[in-house]
């Protein structure tokens, strides 16, 4: 599968920033707001002392990870000034699940700057398609598709009438994300999975996720695994609505007491995470 049809509206709105120390207070100063590949839009210029936008910028993409890059730039109005100075820059990763309330964020600005404290309030508004039925991070490995075990972002969507998919993204290298792989889920079954049978299944230790389900077929069988329980349970309520099959899912009494399959057993023969300090 090339094609994703999926269509996200981002509405990005800077409210204002506080902390600005190095212009005075009539200086003119305005923002911009850039989503890499969709577009670059400008604040109107104001003085800083009134330093309050509620500049809205509107963008429609076609990944659910975009880029959002703004700056903070001070007007040079001198006769020979070659362009104005940037005062401080932000860049945010939001996605569907990010907070959609005005947040304040510390902005990068020089080590000489006064300004070490600029913030930017920004909010960042981001609607879901409504052929996307759910989203977020996932481990995977499968055979036909994610075949290394690795973090992902996983959308899940209806391409046709009763037919869905499964897509992750990445983010390359220019800072592009496109759609990475997918699979259809027609005819797969889908279900939790004990971790001791997780790691058979990966062959090596498992570096990344705690919980586990699969999705199987002929010819392919996909393990995945998230760092949340009740991550994990919404994932597999989600495909399981997708598949189509009749078995409802149910987590096994020993994936609920056991599932950190990178626990090792201490003196006492009780199993200790990985990551345990020695006392």
């Amino acid at each position: 599968m090339d094609d994703v049809a999926l269509s996200f509206q981002l509405e990005v709105v800077v409210v204002g920033v506080e902390g600005l120390k190095s212009v005075t207070a009539n200086k003119i100063i305005y923002c911009t707001i850039e989503v890499e590949g969709e577009g670059k839009l400008q604040s109107e210029h104001m003085e800083a002392s009134k330093a309050v936008w509620n500049t809205q910028g509107d963008f429609t993409l076609a990944h659910p990870l975009p880029v959002v890059k703004l700056k903070l730039y001070a007007e040079n109005a001198g006769m020979l000034a070659l362009e104005d100075k940037e005062l401080g820059k932000l860049t945010l990763h939001p996605n569907p699940h990010s907070p959609q309330v005005a947040e304040l964020h510390q902005m990068v600005v020089a080590k000489n700057s006064p300004d070490q404290n600029l913030k930017m309030k920004v909010i960042c508004r981001m609607e879901s398609p409504p052929n996307m039925k759910h989203c977020g991070y996932l481990y995977a490995l499968g055979k036909v598709a994610w075949k290394k075990w690795k973090k992902r972002y996983h959308v899940l969507y209806e391409v046709a009438d009763k037919l869905y998919a499964l897509c992750s993204f990445k983010e390359k290298k220019e800072k592009k994300l496109e759609n990475n792989e997918s699979i259809l889920l027609d005819g797969y079954f889908v279900d939790y999975i004990e971790p001791n049978k997780a790691q058979l299944m990966v062959g090596t230790q498992i570096k990344g996720g705690s919980h586990f389900f699969s999705a199987t077929k002929e010819g392919d069988t996909v393990l995945f695994a998230t760092e949340d329980e009740k991550e994990c349970r919404s994932w597999v309520a989600a495909l399981y609505k997708s598949t189509g099959q009749s078995h409802k899912p149910a987590p096994s009494s020993t994936s609920k007491s056991d599932n950190n399959v990178n626990s090792t057993p201490n003196k006492s023969g009780n199993n200790t995470g990985s990551t345990a300090v020695k006392r």
